[in-house]
This record gives C-alpha cells, sequence and structure tokens, in this order.
C-alpha cells in the first residue's frame, strides 16, 4: 500500500482535513461501507508512525481478520476511499469559494425548475459576485455564466427584456481579454529566457481593438500595459499606466496575481537601470515600498534574501541611507531562519560599504559564512575593493589566492565565474604594475575596456584613470 496513490492522497491532507474526513467516511452521503470506514482508520491510526506497516496483506488482516487474503478486494477498497476523498475535495472546493457556490446553486435550481426560487438566486448570486473585493478574469469569467444561466432562464419564458446580452457579451469580452493578455505576458517572459517561439493567432487582433474599447476594467488594462512594457520597453507610457494601476486599483487582484504585476514593473525597471537610466532605481524602490505597504512583499512569510538585497541595494542607490538602515533592522527578522544572520550581516557589511564605515563593513565580511556561491563572490569582490583601498596587499593577495581556488571548485554559475576571474585577474595586475606610469595605466585600462564579462568595470576604470 506504501507508494499508492491513496496514501499519496492522503499524506497530502493538513489537520482540518483529516479531522473532517473521520466525519466524511462515517455519513451515509460519502460512504455506505463499514470496510471502507476501517480501512480509513486503519490508515489514520497507522501513517504517522516512525515506520508505518501498511502492507496489503496486514492491512487486509485488520479489516478482514477470518478472511483469506484477496488482492483484487484490498485494491477496490483502496479505491472506494479514494473516491470518498476526492468527492469530500471537490465539495470543500466548491463550499469554499462563494461566488462558485452561487454559480452552481443557481444552475441546480434552473434545471430543477423552481422557478420563483431561481429568479431570486439569480439576482442574489449577481449581487455577491459584485460584491466581490477582486475583479479579476476569474470575476469576469463567473458573471459571463451567470449571465448565460440568466439567459436559459429568460429565454424560455420569453421575457426578451430581461436578457441583459449585452452584459454577456461585455464579461465574455473582459475575461478572454483579461485571460489572453495575461498569458502572453506569461508566454513572452518565458520566451525570453528559454528563446521558445509560441503562436499567439489572436493576439494582435486584441492588441489593436483593446484602446477603442470603452470603460476597460483594471483586469484588461493591467496586462494590456504589461505587455506593451514588456514587448515596447523603450515607450515608458505603458510602465507609468501599469505602475498606476498596480499601485491604486491593485487591491482588485488576488494576492498572487498582484505580486506578479509588482514583479514584472519591478523587473523592467532593473532592466532599464541596468541600461544606465538611474531614475529607474527610484521606480522599482516606490514599487517594493508599495508591496510592504499592501502586504504583498513575503512570500509564506519569509522574505527572499536577493529580495532583501535588491531592495537594499536600490535605497543605497537612492541615496537613502537612512531609510536602507531602518529597512535592513526591521525586516531581519523576516529572512529564512536558518540563513537569517549571514544574510543579514552580509548584507550591513554592503550598507557599512557603501556609507564609507570600512573597519565594520570589512569585519563582517570576514565572518560571513555565505553558503550561497554568488553572494559568496560577492563578499570577496567587496572584502577585495577595502584591501585594496585601505593599502592592505598582503590581505588582498591571500584574498585573490583563495578566490581563485574557490572559483575553480565552482560548477554551474555560467558567466559569473569568467566575471570574477577577470575581476581577481585585473586586481592582481594592478598590484604588480607601476600606477604612477600613465603608459603602464593606459595599457590595462584598454585590457579592461576590452573585456566583455567583468565585475566591478566602473571602479577599476576609476582606478586605472
Amino acid at each position: 500500500m506504501l507508494g499508492s496513490q491513496l496514501l499519496e492522497l492522503i499524506k497530502s491532507l493538513d489537520k482540518r482535513d483529516m479531522r473532517e474526513l473521520r466525519k466524511v467516511v462515517r455519513s451515509p452521503y460519502f460512504n455506505q461501507r463499514e470496510d471502507v470506514i476501517h480501512l480509513f482508520d486503519c490508515i489514520d491510526k497507522t501513517l504517522n508512525n516512525k515506520l508505518p506497516d501498511l502492507s496489503k496483506e496486514k492491512v487486509f488482516k485488520k479489516i478482514y481478520p477470518d478472511q483469506k487474503y484477496d488482492d483484487v478486494l484490498i485494491r477496490q477498497l483502496m479505491s472506494y476511499l479514494y473516491k470518498v476523498i476526492q468527492k469530500y475535495l471537490i465539495t470543500e472546493g466548491v463550499l469554499q469559494n462563494e461566488m462558485e457556490s452561487q454559480l452552481y446553486l443557481t444552475h441546480a435550481l434552473r434545471q430543477r425548475n423552481a422557478d420563483r426560487i431561481v429568479e431570486k438566486q439569480l439576482n442574489d448570486s449577481l449581487e455577491i459576485i459584485d460584491k466581490q473585493s477582486f475583479k479579476n478574469a476569474k470575476y469576469h469569467y463567473l458573471k459571463y455564466t451567470l449571465r448565460v444561466e440568466q439567459y436559459d432562464y429568460w429565454s424560455k419564458k420569453k421575457r426578451t427584456s430581461e436578457l441583459n446580452l449585452q452584459d454577456l457579451s461585455n464579461e465574455l469580452d473582459f475575461f478572454y481579454l483579461s485571460e489572453r493578455l495575461r498569458q502572453a505576458c506569461i508566454m513572452h517572459a518565458h520566451q525570453t529566457i528559454t528563446k521558445h517561439a509560441y503562436n499567439q493567432y489572436l493576439l494582435k487582433v486584441a492588441l489593436d481593438k483593446i484602446e477603442s474599447i470603452p470603460n476597460i476594467p483594471p483586469s484588461v488594462s493591467a496586462y494590456y500595459h504589461t505587455y506593451k512594457a514588456l514587448t515596447e520597453p523603450e515607450n515608458e507610457y505603458h510602465f507609468h499606466q501599469l505602475k498606476k494601476i498596480i499601485i491604486d486599483k491593485g487591491f482588485l487582484f488576488p494576492e498572487n496575481e498582484r505580486k506578479d504585476l509588482y514583479i514584472l514593473a519591478t523587473n523592467y525597471c532593473i532592466r532599464r537601470l541596468n541600461q544606465g537610466e538611474k531614475p529607474f532605481g527610484s521606480e522599482a524602490l516606490e514599487l517594493y515600498r508599495a508591496r510592504m505597504q499592501n502586504n504583498v512583499l513575503l512570500e509564506n512569510g519569509i522574505l527572499p534574501p536577493y529580495t532583501f538585497n535588491n531592495i537594499l541595494m536600490l535605497a543605497l542607490k537612492s541615496e537613502e541611507y537612512q531609510w536602507a538602515e531602518s529597512f535592513l533592522n526591521d525586516f531581519k527578522q523576516y529572512l529564512p531562519e536558518k540563513e537569517r544572520e549571514n544574510i543579514y550581516q552580509y548584507n550591513l557589511a554592503i550598507f557599512y560599504f557603501r556609507t564609507g564605515n570600512y573597519a565594520d563593513a570589512m569585519t563582517l565580511l570576514q565572518k560571513v559564512n555565505l553558503n550561497d556561491v554568488l553572494y559568496n563572490l560577492d563578499a570577496r569582490r567587496l572584502l577585495a575593493r577595502i584591501y585594496y583601498d585601505l593599502d592592505e596587499i598582503n590581505a588582498l593577495q591571500s584574498l585573490i589566492e583563495s578566490s581563485k581556488v574557490y572559483l575553480h571548485r565552482q560548477k554551474g554559475v555560467g558567466y559569473h565565474h569568467d566575471m570574477y576571474t577577470n575581476y581577481f585577474r585585473f586586481l592582481e595586475k594592478m598590484m604588480k604594475i607601476d600606477l604612477k606610469k600613465a603608459e603602464a595605466r593606459s595599457i590595462l585600462r584598454g585590457e579592461v575596456e576590452a573585456t566583455q564579462l567583468l565585475a566591478e568595470r566602473e571602479w577599476l576604470l576609476q582606478k586605472l584613470s
């Protein structure tokens, strides 16, 4: 039985599910077999043991102590219980979503020709859906589906004045456009990474028509401006429209969608910033602040280390040093517990370095133990700059040698390997030549300029100017 789909399904359930299932398997609505109850109880009592003995033979003997083992029977029993659990999960899923529950109820009443109740239910369902806080593609889909129910009901009654065909058509269009554009954004992002080309036959038609549609809802306009920003990055209008929507109307989207929109907008800023357009650093920082204010920064209560670092770097580039320090201390508690102290100290070292406190930065960088290869290399990069600026030649030479060995051992870091290898190589050359001689500086500067993959290019060129 171990490794069966039944046990995999039961293992996926939480404590509340198991508590409910103890009642469900005993409900005649879900199950009318006593042996299914015995099978569930046997699994329930045994599964959490360190070494659960749930072989089919042993379980069969507990359920049917007086019968000879029958593999077909135990498999059938497992299948019955599996279906009971499936039925429970479907029921729970529907009942936990009020909008979908209303839709299913309306359909069921209409199918049973409960006319007086149907009319009230249609009005009640529309009111409940309209009061729903989220107005994303799913909202439009549910409203469209309810309009279809409304149309089917009133058309049979010959009440053409109640058909609301324009509303039905609008909701269908808004649902399709919202979801079509959302998928287009996802596919474009995936295509950029994988170079895989997708056919999106109706996308151009949708894009050409959208701006002529009156009263476009945020569920459509958000993804329209996202897609245009992704595909026409030089046109800042679409970014600013997207930013306005997610800051002013972000509450209309479920948390996961809101996060995705914030991330897409932030990535746009980072790309522009990497192209040397410094104002987009402040734009990205503003988006992160909005995420903090709207409680959509954390992922399951955790702040990913790379997000922690991104926010700090943006604040430092914007020279908002006091805010950066407050951020470090206020959000340290949300870092993953096992990495918390090292990640915090690493970022605090960056803060000290950027504010000219080399002594404290050096102390922290010398003692942090970073398992992440890129963070480790970045810490070495900063420490090397400090040693160089403080003329700590012996410490710098030792760091360069240990970094060469570390880089040689690392696999799977891609272009970062060449970036840091070249960085330490040029540092070593700078230590060996007489930088007071303009010709020596000029030759080495030319080599730096000609090297494509290189960390700290700007700083190295400054030192060689």
